[in-house]
């Protein structure tokens, strides 16, 4: 069972150097996990999981990252803005 995540603003914007260094560490391993489970995906299940993109990333970053075209970046992003995370992108 997870523990329940506090999702506040204080939390998220800790200055506890710590703390941020293990945030850090997870949000790479999150990004390493995504990055193999996209290279393996259909292509309606790579649009899906790219919706999970951190937003401070560019169209041309999460291409990159992720080893994708910028066209299925922008069909996720398109996605993510109306249906939010984890969508099931139309046919």
């Amino acid at each position: 069972m997870c523990p329940e995540i506090q999702c506040t603003e204080e939390a998220l914007d800790s200055t506890d150097d710590e703390q941020a260094c293990q945030k850090c560490k997870d949000f790479d391993r999150f990004i390493c996990l995504l990055k193999k489970k996209v290279k393996t995906a259909s292509r309606k299940e790579k649009i899906k999981l790219l919706t999970l993109a951190p937003e401070s990333m560019s169209q041309r970053e999460i291409a990159t990252t992720f080893g994708v075209t910028r066209h299925l970046v922008k069909k996720a992003l398109e996605l993510k803005k109306v249906k939010e995370i984890l969508a099931e992108p139309t046919p």
